[in-house]
């Protein structure tokens, strides 16, 4: 569904903010999608084991959990493809999880979509540790200070 979006954004690629916008923008549209498949597959589990149908509880249970580590992974493999030097600029990180968070913030669901957004940076980075906030408005740094 994104990858009309990565292929005519892929070239566009310019400076720092405009990359940072680009992925933003596709980490969002992705995690738009699994939000929305979360949804449905926890009323579907809800509505089978109201129903008493255990196994497709289970079953539908089951993927629910792996649809999270599916869904980033992909994400940050199709981030990679498309954007290969741009993500391994660290600046281009922070640029990008400002952007991000400043469009989730209101969100209901926005510490959901933060820890999303942090899965994939965390692995497009898979041989680098890096520290993350897991709060709005304060960067690692600031709270190192305090």
């Amino acid at each position: 569904m994104t990858e009309p979006l990565l292929s005519s954004r892929k070239v566009q690629l310019g400076s720092t903010v405009e990359s940072a916008a680009l992925v933003a923008e596709l980490v969002l549209s992705e995690f738009d999608e699994f939000y929305l498949e979360f949804q449905q597959l926890t009323a579907a589990a809800k509505t089978a084991f109201e129903k008493r149908e255990y196994q497709v509880s289970i079953r539908i249970s089951e993927q629910k959990l792996a649809l999270y580590s599916t869904s980033m992974y992909a994400l940050s493999e199709r981030l990679f493809n498309s954007f290969p030097a741009a993500l391994q600029e660290s600046s281009l990180w922070d640029a990008v999880e400002s952007d991000y968070q400043n469009s989730v913030n209101v969100r209901y669901e926005a510490n959901l979509a933060i820890a999303y957004f942090h899965s994939a940076r965390r692995a497009i980075f898979r041989s680098e540790w890096n520290p993350v906030a897991y709060s709005f408005g304060t960067s690692v740094e600031m709270r190192a200070a305090d």
